[in-house]
């Protein structure tokens, strides 16, 4: 009965980390932040349904997971708090890196580079939204495989992080297509702000502007996918320091 509890407890704290609201805020800020005045609808449909993902309002509907795992109680393996952190800090590191990296024409050769145009070219949307599309494939690759690591580690912790182990990855898949249809949504926001800044006349100030509001809505979308791994190693914080 005591395992019960605390595994409910752990769900709701992880389902509603502290860090839910602010990554949450965070990218429809910024999303809103660039909006024109004419996506005033569109935006606030966005923002309803990316927050339903996010906060795993369909979460309840997966709760029988849980029936079928062992209730016995498992011994601690002896996984630091702080590798977990160490691992997740480094992967944050290098998602970071390469999208600043990617966005900086002074940067070294990247595989992701900001589109340039000579001189007095026309300049379309096309080559921009390849870019951020192609960041947004690096950045799920990416979460995901630390998701899956860190999931991997605190399974065997205890028997109430094992079922919240298990209820993640379930609703890592039940919500995978959910997820996907959410973020495709971003580079259309996006490609009306290029509209907007660059459709009558290209001047570089302008281009600047966008390279920096496309690195920015691509960090707090970075901030947004990393949420439930947040979860999951606050969850083994509070774990760690129950049984300390």
């Amino acid at each position: 009965m005591r395992d019960s509890r605390k595994s409910e407890e752990l769900r709701v704290s992880s389902i509603s980390a502290p860090h839910a609201t602010q990554y949450h805020s965070r990218l429809i800020r910024f999303l809103s932040d660039l909006a024109v005045a004419d996506l005033e609808v569109s935006q606030r449909d966005f923002g309803e349904r990316l927050g339903l993902l996010l906060n795993f309002a369909d979460s309840i509907l997966l709760a029988d997971t849980l029936k079928g795992l062992p209730q016995a109680p498992l011994p601690v393996d002896g996984t630091d708090t702080g590798d977990l952190k160490a691992t997740f800090l480094r992967t944050q590191a290098t998602l970071v890196s390469g999208i600043i990296t990617s966005c900086s024409a002074s940067a070294p050769i990247a595989r992701l580079r900001w589109p340039l145009h000579p001189p007095d070219s026309a300049i379309q949307f096309d080559p921009y939204l390849r870019f951020y599309v192609a960041h947004q494939r690096e950045l799920d690759l990416g979460v995901r495989a630390l998701r899956t690591q860190v999931r991997d580690a605190v399974r065997v912790v205890s028997t109430p992080l094992a079922q919240l182990a298990a209820l993640d990855l379930v609703m890592e898949e039940v919500l995978w297509d959910h997820t996907r249809r959410c973020f495709a949504v971003v580079p259309r926001f996006l490609q009306q702000r290029f509209n907007h800044l660059l459709g009558e006349s290209v001047t570089a100030p302008a281009l600047e502007q966008f390279c920096r509001e496309t690195q920015g809505l691509l960090l707090a979308e970075l901030e947004t996918r990393l949420q439930p791994v947040m979860g999951l190693i606050e969850a083994f914080e509070q774990e760690a320091n129950h049984q300390q």
